[in-house]
């Protein structure tokens, strides 16, 4: 899937070197559409919205894998988390060990850019404590979606902010990069991408498997020095990149991950498109719909996105909570017996279509 201006070249170079049958590219244009009802198939399948977006938006890919009769996906999912991981926090645990050379070496640029960057790290870690930029900026964005929140007052739990910040902490205490993984990075938002995408999947027939969670793999990666994780210069997916040396070329390797500037089109949520019905109206403040759009629409990217996800939850709320029609909780006599086709097996194709 190809969303930024350089990853076209860099995926079919990787398909240069890689033995493959064929090579489908997806792109910003009318293959990446959902179809109109993918929101609706996703509820028949699971009773609920998904709790990762990714379970929908990857729906083009299912229809092109039955197209070409495939019948197993595997995905990249797991690898930030673990082997993959910009190991970032090795700096604090080379900092505790007091590993003062391998520490420094981390740090990128010559030798004023590496100084100065090192007086920086310093000065954070013992003003802030241990915790990476990138907790930082999560915190950040976790107090604007509070402030831009279009709850009610009325249903919100008490210390229900405070659980908000505390889950965007990311990586803020971690003294090692195994206890920021296994803290951090084995979530329930794990879980969640699994089952979502997994059921969703099995709808069209077929199989998701995650490579990059195979407990072996995740448990080597913990077993590995933390010097071997994160490379000079601050290289980070540093065990990837070496595991790829013998089959793609080095500068699609050693180079860094920014792909240029977006070519995602953003999709609009049109304010007229959601009317509250009476369970959403009781805990969600009318007013803030059309905030939320005019936000959507701002040139803030980080507004703009805290805004689009609000609208778009709403939306699929709409969607599950119909009036008298609510999706995974039968009413009245509408209640039906389990058949013995329930039940879809990987590679089962019967269950493409959205009435079958």
């Amino acid at each position: 899937m190809a969303l930024s201006r350089d990853e076209p070249e860099a995926i079919r170079r990787v398909a240069d070197n890689v033995q493959h049958r064929s090579l489908h590219e997806f792109g910003v244009d009318s293959e990446m559409t959902l179809s109109e009802d993918v929101e609706k198939q996703y509820l028949e399948v699971a009773g609920c919205p998904p709790e990762h977006g990714n379970a929908i938006a990857q729906q083009p890919f299912y229809l092109k894998a039955n197209e070409n009769n495939v019948d197993v996906i595997l995905s990249g999912f797991g690898g930030d988390e673990f082997s993959t991981n910009y190991a970032t926090t090795a700096l604090v645990e080379l900092w505790l060990q007091r590993k003062w050379r391998r520490w420094a070496c981390r740090f990128r640029g010559n030798w004023l850019g590496r100084a100065l960057r090192m007086v920086k790290w310093l000065l954070r870690y013992f003003l802030l404590g241990p915790g990476t930029e990138t907790a930082r900026r999560l915190q950040k964005i976790a107090k604007k979606t509070w402030a831009m929140k279009p709850l009610r007052t009325s249903v919100i739990n008490p210390g229900l902010k405070e659980l908000l910040v505390q889950r965007s902490r990311y990586d803020s205490g971690a003294k090692t990069l195994n206890e920021f993984v296994l803290g951090d990075r084995l979530s329930p938002q794990i879980g969640a991408r699994l089952e979502s995408c997994t059921l969703f999947a099995a709808r069209y027939g077929i199989e998701y498997r995650w490579p990059m969670l195979d407990i072996r793999l995740i448990e080597f990666f913990l077993a590995v020095p933390i010097e071997q994780k994160l490379g000079e210069g601050g290289i980070g997916r540093y065990l990837h990149r070496r595991a790829m040396v013998d089959l793609l070329p080095p500068e699609l390797i050693w180079r860094d991950k920014d792909m240029g500037p977006s070519i995602e089109e953003k999709p609009e949520i049109e304010n007229n498109n959601i009317s509250l019905n009476n369970e959403l109206s009781e805990i969600v403040n009318s007013e803030s719909i059309n905030s939320l759009q005019m936000a959507s629409q701002s040139g803030k990217s980080n507004i703009a996105h805290i805004a689009h996800t609000f609208l778009a939850r709403i939306s699929l709320l709409e969607v599950w909570l119909p009036t008298g029609n609510n999706y995974g909780e039968p009413t009245g006599n509408n209640h039906s017996e389990p058949t013995g086709n329930d039940h879809i097996e990987p590679g089962d194709k019967s269950r493409v279509e959205p009435n079958k």
